[in-house]
C-alpha cells in the first residue's frame, strides 16, 4: 500500500521509521516502489495483439511471416512486469495482513493475586499494537509492558499508570505479531507482576 501511495501519513511514517532499522523491509519497499514506477511503461493494447512479425527473410528485406508463437513470447515479455507487480503486491499484502495467521491475538495475563488482565495484539505496518486491559492493580503505580520472542529477543511496548477500576491502554512495539511469544508486565522495581504466553 505504501508503494502505490495508499498508506495513510501516520502509517507511512511508522513504516519508514521501521525501514530505517530493518534492511529486509527497506529492500522490499524499494523493490515494490521500483515495480510500481515501471507499470506505466506497459501498453495494454500491445498485450492483445495476435500477430507479431517474427524475423526478416534471410535474403534481407521483407518480413517472412507473422508467427503466433513469437507473438505469444513477446506478449509474455510485455506482460511479465505486470505479473511481477501483482505478485509483489500479493506478497506485500500477505506480509502486512499476516495471511494464515489470525489478525488479532488475545492473551490472558496472570501473576498478581486479585489482578485480572488481558492483551489484544494486532498487526500493524510497523509492528504490533497492544491493547491492554487490567483491573485490581494498585492505584497510581507505574507498570512497563514488554514483548519477548521465542528466540529470547525482547521489545518494550511502553508504560502505563494504573487507576482504580479498569485500566485500558494502547501501546505498540516494533516486533511482528507472529514473532511474539510472551507478554511481560513489570512494576517500577523491575519485578514481573503479570505475564502471558501465546500458544
Amino acid at each position: 500500500m505504501a508503494a502505490v501511495g495508499r498508506l495513510g501519513q501516520a502509517d507511512r511514517m511508522a513504516l519508514l521509521t521501521h525501514c530505517s532499522t530493518c534492511a529486509s523491509c527497506q529492500a522490499a519497499l524499494l523493490e515494490l516502489e521500483g515495480t510500481v514506477r515501471v507499470l506505466p511503461l506497459v501498453n495494454p493494447r500491445r498485450l492483445t495483439e495476435s500477430g507479431i512479425t517474427q524475423q526478416l527473410d534471410e535474403g534481407g528485406g521483407a518480413p517472412r511471416h507473422t508467427s503466433e508463437r513469437w507473438g505469444q513470447r513477446l506478449r509474455w515479455r510485455l506482460l511479465a512486469p505486470a505479473v511481477a507487480a501483482v505478485a509483489a503486491a500479493a506478497v506485500a499484502a500477505a506480509l502486512f495482513l499476516g495471511v494464515g495467521r489470525p489478525l488479532q491475538v488475545t492473551v490472558g495475563l496472570h501473576g498478581a493475586t486479585g489482578v485480572d488482565a488481558s492483551a489484544v495484539l494486532s498487526p500493524t505496518s510497523s509492528g504490533t499494537e497492544v491493547g491492554l486491559r487490567t483491573s485490581g492493580q494498585p492505584n497510581g503505580q507505574v507498570f512497563t509492558v514488554s514483548m519477548e520472542s521465542r528466540s529470547g529477543y525482547w521489545w518494550q511496548a511502553g508504560s502505563y499508570r494504573a487507576v482504580w477500576g479498569r485500566t485500558k491502554v494502547s501501546l505498540s512495539c516494533a516486533a511482528t505479531t507472529s514473532s511474539i511469544d510472551r507478554i511481560l508486565v513489570r512494576n517500577s522495581q523491575g519485578s514481573i507482576v503479570l505475564q502471558g504466553k501465546i500458544s
